[in-house]
């Protein structure tokens, strides 16, 4: 007699970052793999080696961690002479908020991961942006550009704004990220709130308020 199986439905995926991303991401390498996921992926060892300047076996373990966490995934294995070759993809926690923006309980922790990050970032390229003058230089034969720092006052329809032209530069960068062609550039583009911010400083109060 046959029988009929009711398929069981998918979990929700969860809304915020659990200890197990916090912890991922406490590395500023594994960071930095996170944010290069998002714009690379599909992506090997190899595109993620390129991307941050390290050799293919020092990320290894980097980004067998960010699988464990459910940033990335492992998609397809590509043949190759020796041995297959994992080709990631983003995980389901790389597009989950990390904490609840209602409440900033784990705000630090962001903080402290993005400043290794840009710690590192920073010691790693002052000899490079010593050698920058003005917005654009030639350093080593290669058209050298930067972007710069600036605190700016938005209201909504300036974020909105803010957000599409994020997003013009994210649909670029993805147009150009496979070509093979080329010097290989890194655009990293960050969107903060300033701790002068209304609503960060009213969240502090109500905080400071709360623990009476």
């Amino acid at each position: 007699m046959a029988h009929s199986t009711s398929q069981v439905p998918a979990a929700n995926p969860p809304r915020y970052w659990s200890d197990a991303q916090w912890r991922a991401l406490s590395s500023p390498l594994r960071f930095e793999l996170a944010i290069v996921a998002g714009s690379i992926c599909p992506a090997t060892a190899q595109d993620f080696a390129e991307v941050t300047g390290r050799s293919r076996a020092s990320i290894y373990p980097h980004l067998q961690a960010l699988v464990d966490a459910d940033f990335l995934k492992v998609i397809e294995y590509r043949p190759s002479a020796r041995r297959p070759v994992a080709v990631y993809g983003p995980g389901p926690m790389l597009e989950t908020r990390p904490y609840d923006p209602t409440r900033l309980d784990r705000a630090k922790e962001w903080i402290r991961s993005s400043r290794a990050f840009f710690r590192r970032q920073s010691r790693e390229h002052e000899a490079t942006m010593r050698a920058l003058d003005g917005c654009g230089t030639r350093l080593e034969g290669l058209d050298m550009h930067f972007l710069f720092s600036k605190i700016m006052h938005l209201d909504r329809a300036g974020m909105e704004e803010l957000i599409a032209l994020k997003n013009q530069m994210r649909d670029f960068a993805t147009r150009h990220t496979h070509s093979g062609q080329g010097e290989i550039v890194r655009m990293m583009v960050g969107i903060v709130p300033d701790q002068r911010s209304p609503a960060v400083v009213e969240a502090r109060r109500k905080r400071k308020a709360a623990k009476g």
